[in-house]
């Protein structure tokens, strides 16, 4: 792979992670999709059908309400007319006559009877899909065995017992042929309370569902979504008709108990629900009957109760079944679906995970190069002394190496991003006009390099020789500034112009020796004819018999004379000193030298009021030294050991100068107690042009001018001193070898 280019098998072996990936968010996705399409689909049209159900439940429970008001109208009627005897014809005949109007009005009723108090019927009507017809009294039946009629016998007026659902048929006269028929019994009253018989209406239970309005007027054989409804009594029988395509019923009504036990069981012991089947989708509610129409039912006795068995035997399922086929969603319908968008999905993801992963890796590679190629660059730009650093034609610095990053005491992340002006301090804004401007003019006026000061991150000032030099990158325009620190050749150039200042001083000193060496052989020759005269003078007057000279005259002239001869002997000591000496080692006396630099430095009326005490070591071995210089360097210490001592005016000033031998090394120390020096002053005592004196009283080159000096020599020289406390210099000179 070159050039960024990148190999179809490359791209494939980088997709495996991102394939696995991409493989469990479609699982992820087929779980949620499952959740949404199948699951929250079927809650929704569950949550439906039991709704329809519920309004099912409602409806029978009118029904029920209902039929217990037409019995309650029959009682009326009964008041109305009265009850004599069961021979009574006018009795018979005008009780057939409301139970044949029910019969027309009710088509749903399949039978009415009255019985007697023994359970024999007395009247009854059978009912054919709404025609009544009258049973004659050979065909009435004996009904005393029947559990409507005993449990009727027990009610109190206007209390009705409603028994289970059965397919049972009384008559053969009757429609109800293999239909379930719901009873309902009442017993009929005097006026004066006395039981005359039991109602009992015989109720075609299919018919509560397909009579069933819920709110809406077109029966219910079937729920809103299209559910097959079902009414089953408590051991799980069903009494309507399943669809084609589905089991016939049975004479005696279709068990799912028997059938589907596991499922009935399921059914039994839940309120409500939802089953899923292979077949479709089962919804189902519970109904009791003896609760919803209870204003009418009797207060059983709890054995009663229990032995017919009311509290178990009615409860009623309202089952709602809707086929696989019919629903629009489901298992089978989700994996259709799946089957369909997977490929899909996967037709649109892969070639697009290909497409990104072949981009990841190209411009991976094309990263890699770049970082390679700036580390390259990197490496070359740190191997560099010179500080380097890239800016933008914003003035932003975009890369620095590592020696612009010592020079200036900053990180890396410190200076990219920040304007170079952090670095230049205010030269930009001292010259105006935008870094562009000024990067421009450096280049055309300065092309070798402008030295400038710089300041680091401390505020510190360093000289810098700094050049630019542009480059562009793409479209756009850098420029490399290098620096270069150049405080060591400024450090060089300053020790060039003090030596050269050194050597100047050094001549026109010599000079001055010259002129003053003629001054004073000038000054001699008066001096000895002064001398001479005033001693002939003397001598003449001595021999005259008459002096004109008292005693007090001739200690004048005497005194004149000893002034005379003091400068004559100054005029010696200074042309000694001034006479051309060499420059050549030799055995020295240390002591020698520096009592000739004292004779010569009390002439210097500072030292009028100075107490000078010399302190030196008689037994001191000689020195191989140059002994002009060492007077320089005496003299010079102690002319500034004056000075120090002169700024102290209310204090006795003394200044000590002893010498010794200490680890073969002659030592000649000066103390002082003058006004001394600070930590600070200290130490740039031996940089060139320091100086603390006031302007025209010293150049700052006396003490490097002696370090020098005892350097050649092979010493070293220590200085020791606090403000208000003095100084002490030592001076250390090897000893001579006397082999």
């Amino acid at each position: 792979m070159r050039g960024g280019d990148v190999s179809f098998v490359v791209v494939l072996r980088s997709m495996l992670g991102s394939v696995v990936v991409a493989l469990l968010l479609l699982v992820l996705f087929a779980v949620v999709f499952f959740h949404f399409d199948v699951q929250m689909r079927r809650e929704h049209f569950s949550q439906v059908e039991l709704t329809s159900l519920a309004l099912q439940r409602h409806s029978i429970a009118r029904t029920l309400t209902s039929i217990t008001e037409d019995m309650t109208g029959l009682q009326e009627h009964q008041y109305q007319h009265g009850f004599d005897s069961w021979d009574d014809p006018h009795y018979r005949t005008m009780m057939l006559f409301e139970m044949e109007t029910l019969c027309r009005i009710r088509q749903q009723f399949d039978q009415l009877r009255i019985l007697d108090n023994r359970g024999q019927e007395r009247v009854r009507v059978d009912c054919l899909n709404g025609f009544p017809v009258a049973v004659s009294g050979d065909k009435l039946q004996d009904q005393s065995r029947r559990d409507y009629f005993s449990s009727a016998l027990v009610l109190g007026e206007g209390e009705v017992f409603i028994s289970p659902l059965s397919v049972e048929q009384e008559s053969s006269t009757s429609s109800a042929s293999g239909r379930p028929i719901l009873r309902l019994s009442t017993p009929l009253t005097s006026p004066d309370g006395e039981r005359t018989g039991i109602l009992v209406i015989n109720y075609l239970a299919d018919e509560l569902l397909t009579s069933a309005e819920a709110g809406v007027d077109q029966p219910l054989k079937r729920s809103p979504q299209g559910g097959y409804l079902y009414l089953v009594n408590s051991n799980g029988v069903t009494f309507n008709s399943l669809p084609d395509g589905y089991p016939r019923l049975q004479s005696g009504g279709y068990s799912l108990a028997k059938q589907f036990p596991s499922l009935w069981e399921q059914i039994e012991l839940s309120e409500s629900g939802t089953v899923p089947l292979s077949q479709g989708l089962l919804n189902f509610i519970t109904y009791r009957p003896l609760q919803q129409v209870d204003s009418y039912l009797p207060d059983y006795p709890e054995d009663l109760a229990k032995d017919s068995g009311y509290s178990s035997r009615m409860v009623w399922k309202l089952l709602s079944f809707v086929p696989s086929e019919q629903l629009q969603f489901g298992v089978r319908q989700y994996a259709i679906k799946m089957a369909i968008i997977v490929p899909l999905l996967l037709l649109i993801l892969l070639p697009m995970l290909y497409q990104v992963k072949r981009s990841a890796l190209q411009r991976r590679l094309m990263v890699g190069e770049m970082e390679s190629q700036r580390v390259y660059l990197q490496t070359m730009m740190d191997a560099m002394s010179d500080g380097v650093v890239a800016v933008d034609a914003y003035g932003s610095m975009q890369v620095s190496n590592d020696s612009l990053e010592e020079m200036f005491c900053y990180a890396p992340d410190e200076l990219m991003g920040h304007p170079v002006s952090k670095l230049l301090g205010r030269t930009i804004d001292e010259e105006a006009g935008s870094p562009l401007q000024w990067m421009e003019r450096l280049m055309e006026h300065y092309p070798d390099g402008r030295e400038l000061i710089c300041r680091n991150r401390y505020a510190d000032e360093i000289p810098m020789e700094v050049s630019v030099r542009p480059f562009t990158q793409g479209q756009k325009e850098f420029f490399l500034l290098m620096f270069r620190d150049i405080t060591e050749r400024k450090k060089a150039e300053k020790e060039v112009e003090s030596l050269h200042l050194k050597y100047c001083h050094r001549e026109k000193m010599a000079e001055v020796g010259l002129l003053v060496g003629g001054i004073l052989h000038e000054v001699a020759n008066p001096m000895a004819a002064i001398q001479g005269l005033l001693l002939e003078l003397m001598a003449d007057d001595e021999e005259s018999e008459h002096p004109l000279l008292n005693a007090d005259g001739r200690a004048r002239i005497q005194l004149i004379i000893d002034h005379v001869d003091r400068v004559k002997g100054i005029s010696r000591e200074v042309s000694s000193f001034l006479r051309p000496a060499s420059y050549s080692f030799e055995l020295s006396d240390l002591n020698g030298i520096v009592q000739t630099t004292t004779r010569l430095i009390r002439f210097d009326k500072r030292w009028r009021e100075i107490q000078l005490d010399e302190q030196l070591d008689p037994s001191l071995p000689p020195v191989n030294a140059i002994a002009d210089q060492l007077v320089q360097v005496i003299m010079n210490l102690l002319v500034n050991a004056a000075d120090a001592c002169g700024s102290e005016p209310d204090r006795d000033s003394r200044v000590t100068i002893r010498s010794l031998s200490e680890e073969g090394m002659a030592v000649l120390e000066i103390s002082d107690n003058g006004s001394g020096m600070s930590a600070e002053t200290l130490q740039q005592i031996f940089e060139p042009f320091y100086t603390t004196k006031a302007e025209g009283q010293g150049t700052g080159l006396g003490m490097p001018l002696c370090e020098g000096i005892i350097n050649d020599h092979g010493g070293r020289m220590e200085v020791e001193s606090g403000l208000g406390e003095g100084t002490r210099v030592r001076v250390y000179l090897p000893l001579a070898s006397l082999d």
